[in-house]
C-alpha cells in the first residue's frame, strides 16, 4: 500500500509540474532554470564539503607537514641532520624532528607470528626491541616493540598470551594482537569446579588479564579492517596471513581509548657508544661471538646468533635459515644486543596446552654485546615494572645503542645453550 501511495503522489506531482511549466512564458522559464541550476550547484558543493570535512575531522589530528591522511608519520630527514636524541627503549639516536614525534606517543607492542609458515616476517628490522618465547608446543612467538620508527607492514600478527602482556606492560604500550587465549562459556561456568577439565584455564585467559591489569588492547577482533588486513599471496594457512601497520594502529588507538594518548613514563636502561672487538676487560666478560640454543627441542626453532665485527652486531638465523625482514628486501636481522633470559616455565594444564612464564621475580641471564658475553641477573618487581639486568657485581648492564632481542628460555633448558 505504501509503495502504491508513493507512486501515485509522484505521478500527481509530475503532472502538476508539467502543467505549471507549460503555462510559463519564455522569461520566467529561463529564470526558473537558472535558479534550479544554482540550487543544484549549492547542493553539490555542500555535499563535497561535508564529505571532506568528515574525513578530515574523523582523523582527530590536524594536518602537519609530517602527516599523511591525518595520521602522524616520521618527518623527512635531510642527510646531514644531527642525530642527538636517544630512543627511550634502545638508545638509538634520532633527529630532533623525529624524536618530537615518538616522544609524544605510546610504544606499540605487536604479537608477531613465528611459525615456519609465517617466515620471513615483515617489519622486524624496524622494531626497537623484540621478545621471543614459546607459545605452545615448542613453537615460539615474537613480541615486537615499535616506538621510534614507523612500519607500513608488520606481521603476520598472532594472538595474545598472558606473559607477553607482562612485557607489553613494561612500556605502558598499546598491545596489538589478533585474538587471544580465552575461556569459552563452559570454562566460565565451571571456574569454581576443581574437577572440571578446562579448555582454557582461567589464569591463561588473555582477555581477562587485559582487563585485570588495565592494558590498552588493540585487538583485531575489535578494530577489524581499520587497522588489519589479510594477505593470502603466500598460499599458507589463514592464521599466517594477518598483517597490520604501525601508522594504522597509532591512528586507531586513541579512538578506542580516548584520553590515553601520549607517552607514559617507564624505567629506562643505560646505553653507550659501540666498543667493538672485545674492548671489555676479561674480568668483565667471557668469550661469546657465537650463540646457539633451542627453547625446547623443535628443530625449526633452534636459534643461532653470529657476531659480525664489522657491524658490531649479531646476525640471526633460525631453523637453519637466516632471519630476514621481508619488508626491507629480505635484509638480514642484526641486533646490537642479545639477551638470553632464563625464566621458569610451567603448564596451565588445560586442553589448549597453554603455558605460563614467571615474568615477575628474578633469575639468571646472559647478555651479549661487543662480541662478548656477560653473566647477569634479571629482576622485575611487578607487572608494570621494567625488567632490569645486572652484572655479577650488581651494577646495571650498559647496552649498545640499537635493536635489542630478548630470548626467553625455560630455565630447565639452560643446558641447551652453547657459547663459543
Amino acid at each position: 500500500m505504501a509503495k502504491f501511495s508513493f507512486s501515485y503522489k509522484f505521478q500527481e506531482f509530475k503532472i502538476r509540474f508539467q502543467i505549471w511549466w507549460g503555462n510559463l512564458s519564455r522569461g520566467p522559464r529561463v529564470t526558473a532554470a537558472v535558479g534550479v541550476g544554482i540550487l543544484g550547484f549549492l547542493v553539490l558543493g555542500l555535499t563535497v564539503f561535508s564529505a571532506v570535512s568528515y574525513f578530515k575531522w574523523n582523523s582527530k589530528k590536524m594536518a602537519l607537514p609530517w602527516m599523511s591522511g591525518g595520521r602522524e608519520q616520521m618527518p623527512e630527514v635531510s642527510p646531514g641532520a644531527a642525530r642527538t636524541e636517544a630512543s627511550p627503549i634502545n638508545g638509538g639516536l634520532y633527529t630532533k624532528e623525529g624524536a618530537d614525534v615518538f616522544a609524544s606517543r605510546r610504544p606499540l607492542a605487536i604479537m608477531v607470528n613465528n611459525h615456519v609458515q609465517a617466515r620471513p616476517q615483515f617489519g622486524l628490522s624496524k622494531a626497537d626491541l623484540i621478545y621471543e618465547a614459546v607459545a605452545e608446543g615448542g613453537i615460539t612467538r615474537l613480541l615486537a616493540v615499535f616506538h621510534a620508527q614507523d612500519c607500513e607492514q608488520v606481521g603476520p600478527v598472532r594472538s595474545a598470551r598472558v606473559y607477553y602482556e607482562d612485557w607489553a606492560a613494561e612500556f605502558n604500550a598499546w598491545y596489538a594482537h589478533w585474538g587471544g587465549a580465552y575461556m569459552d562459556n563452559n570454562d566460565k561456568a565451571n571456574q569454581e569446579n576443581p574437577d572440571y577439565a578446562f579448555t582454557c584455564n582461567p589464569a591463561a585467559d588473555a582477555y581477562a588479564k587485559i582487563n585485570r591489569i588495565n592494558l590498552p588492547s588493540l585487538d583485531q577482533m575489535w578494530l577489524g579492517a581499520t587497522a588489519y588486513w589479510r594477505d593470502n599471496s603466500r598460499g599458507v594457512a589463514t592464521e599466517h596471513t594477518g598483517y597490520t601497520a604501525t601508522e594504522k594502529l597509532w591512528n586507531e588507538a586513541p579512538r578506542k581509548y580516548p584520553g590515553w594518548e601520549g607517552l607514559k613514563t617507564f624505567d629506562q636502561w643505560e646505553f653507550k657508544e659501540d666498543s667493538p672487538t672485545g674492548d671489555l676487560q676479561p674480568a668483565q666478560a667471557l668469550t661469546g661471538s657465537t650463540i646457539s640454543f633451542n627453547f625446547w627441542e623443535t628443530a625449526g626453532y633452534a636459534v643461532l646468533w653470529e657476531y659480525d665485527s664489522a657491524a658490531n652486531g649479531y646476525k640471526r638465523s633460525q631453523g637453519g635459515e637466516p632471519t630476514v625482514d621481508a619488508g626491507v628486501d629480505n635484509a638480514r636481522i642484526l641486533a646490537k644486543n642479545v639477551i638470553l633470559q632464563f625464566v621458569n616455565e610451567s603448564s596451565f594444564g588445560d586442553k589448549k596446552h597453554h603455558l605460563n612464564y614467571e615474568t615477575v621475580g628474578e633469575g639468571a641471564a646472559k647478555v651479549f654485546l661487543d662480541g662478548k658475553v656477560t653473566d647477569a641477573t634479571w629482576k622485575k618487581g611487578s607487572i608494570y615494572a621494567r625488567t632490569m639486568f645486572y652484572d655479577a657485581e650488581g651494577g646495571g648492564i650498559v647496552f649498545n645503542r640499537g635493536q635489542i632481542w630478548i630470548e626467553v628460555i625455560p630455565t630447565r633448558n639452560a643446558g641447551l645453550v652453547a657459547i663459543q
